[in-house]
């Protein structure tokens, strides 16, 4: 993934979601959108959450990551870890997980879990500042795919 395609993503007013073939992509893609992540704000989370977690201050090294990271988060089909380091690079404190299932017998079960902290409380929130959604109203209307 060049810098042209991950602008093309970030600028989309959806993300390109319609280009996605898996949930982990889809939901990491609308939570960007939610946000109103751009290009700027994206690469300033990227930059605060690899100065948190890399263990290398090498500038080649940190564009090395930066770049497998973005060409990871970016995929039109990304993994749940993928997806989770994702949320982490947001600056996410917790994710709680919601799924509801329809049954061949029109039944639909519904299941969430606990609150699953993101971060360890050891480590400072002045290092990763969350999103504030105040300054990002998140929609409340439902998003299936």
């Amino acid at each position: 993934m060049n810098g042209n395609d991950k602008r093309k993503i970030l600028e989309d007013p959806n993300k390109r979601t319609d280009e996605v073939v898996n949930a982990p992509a889809f939901m990491f893609r609308m939570l960007l959108n939610k946000l109103g992540i751009g290009t700027r704000e994206y690469d300033a989370h990227m930059k605060t959450y690899l100065d948190r977690v890399s263990t290398s201050k090498d500038p080649i090294t940190l564009a090395s990551d930066r770049g497998n990271l973005n060409k990871a988060l970016l995929a039109d089909k990304i993994s749940w870890k993928t997806f989770m380091k994702g949320i982490e690079m947001l600056g996410a404190l917790q994710v709680k997980f919601t799924t509801e299932v329809m049954l061949g017998d029109k039944r639909i079960v519904k299941v969430e879990t606990d609150p699953i902290p993101i971060r360890k409380p050891t480590v400072s929130l002045l290092v990763a500042k969350p999103l504030n959604l105040e300054e990002h109203p998140v929609d409340e209307e439902e998003d299936v795919i």
